[in-house]
């Protein structure tokens, strides 16, 4: 019996090891690429400075100057070395984390991200399907498409505050300030987070 758990606990230890992934993000010129990544607690990511100075900052937004609420603050130093990485980050709590360029405008003008950790023990993972929302940047709607039967989609600022929800796929943001938003919409056990920008 005991050979038979030292055999599980070993296969267990090595599944959750081959399981972590490491993703990378390019950083460059007003951008971040993927702008929305979505990974699995315990993977790590790494962001690749393309040119300029950028950093990673996922802890006060630099556009409203409030905290950034996520799961875990993160912060790194700037740097302007093309290829060189800018700020690796493992992360082991599930959740959005919302991060910007915090050097000059960077960020107001869209240099701004999100990583969504998903837990996989539980019944919700992130959708990998064909999914759209558009337009983005936008001044007025937003418009869900490739989202299979009822869904249910939250509207929240950067501050994390509430602001509207709704089960249609035409979402009004034409009464909100310009700035960042961001779009959770859930739908059977799938559930999207995607950061909009209205402008």
């Amino acid at each position: 019996m005991k050979k038979i758990i030292s055999i599980l606990s070993i296969a267990l230890c090595f599944f959750n090891f081959s399981a972590q992934t490491t993703h990378t993000v390019n950083a460059g010129s007003y951008y971040y690429t993927p702008t929305n990544l979505t990974v699995q607690v315990g993977d790590s990511v790494i962001w690749i400075n393309d040119g300029g100075l950028h950093d990673v900052n996922g802890n006060i937004n630099s556009i409203t100057n409030q905290p950034f609420n996520n799961p875990v603050t993160f912060d790194s130093p700037s740097t302007n070395s093309a290829g060189a990485v800018i700020f690796a980050y493992k992360f082991t709590v599930p959740g959005t984390y919302n991060y910007d360029c915090s050097v000059g405008s960077h960020a107001a003008n869209g240099m701004v991200g999100s990583v969504i950790v998903t837990d996989p023990s539980t019944n919700i993972n992130a959708a990998r399907a064909n999914y759209s929302i558009y337009p983005n940047p936008t001044s007025e709607f937003v418009y869900l498409s490739g989202i299979n039967g009822d869904s249910k989609t939250t509207v929240y600022d950067i501050t994390g505050k509430l602001l509207l929800s709704t089960g249609e796929k035409k979402i009004d943001l034409s009464s909100y300030p310009n700035g960042l938003y961001i779009v959770n919409i859930r739908s059977n056990n799938t559930a999207i987070t995607h950061s909009i920008i209205k402008e």
